[in-house]
């Protein structure tokens, strides 16, 4: 419900990647390598906090910048990863695309099962399929 309830101003919008950058893990030795948005990142910037605020304030990492991003690579070396980057970032693309729906999923870690529990359209008004209504 919570989920619903702050994502309910959002529709859906589109986002186009076209460059690369480097990430320092905050939690080991590795860099990753990300495809970032430039078109739509604010949209998804404006998500993320949304869906942050309320109950789920309590589980927003602090400690971690929050970047939308597609992870290509990553390696301990910081040159390598930056390699990486670089190599994305000489190249001319656009990997292109829609958010127009958000999933909802629980991750049990003992089995390694990801189990989908609502999936939500961005789009109003939106019914919660399987959850009494209040």
């Amino acid at each position: 419900r919570e989920v619903i309830e702050k994502s309910r101003s959002f529709l859906p919008f589109d986002f186009k990647i076209r460059c690369a950058t480097i990430n320092k893990d905050a939690f080991n030795n590795y860099h990753h390598a990300f495809l970032v948005p430039d078109e739509g990142f604010s949209h998804l910037i404006k998500l993320h906090d949304s869906l942050y605020s309320g109950l789920l304030a309590d589980n927003l990492r602090l400690d971690i910048d929050f970047i939308p991003h597609v992870g290509v690579g990553n390696d301990e070396s910081s040159r390598e990863c930056q390699g990486m980057v670089q190599f994305w970032n000489n190249q001319d693309f656009c990997i292109s695309g829609r958010i127009s729906k958000l999933q909802v999923v629980e991750f049990d870690f003992d089995t390694n099962i990801l189990r989908k529990l609502e999936e939500i359209p961005l789009e109003r008004p939106y019914k919660i399929s399987g959850l009494p209504h209040s």
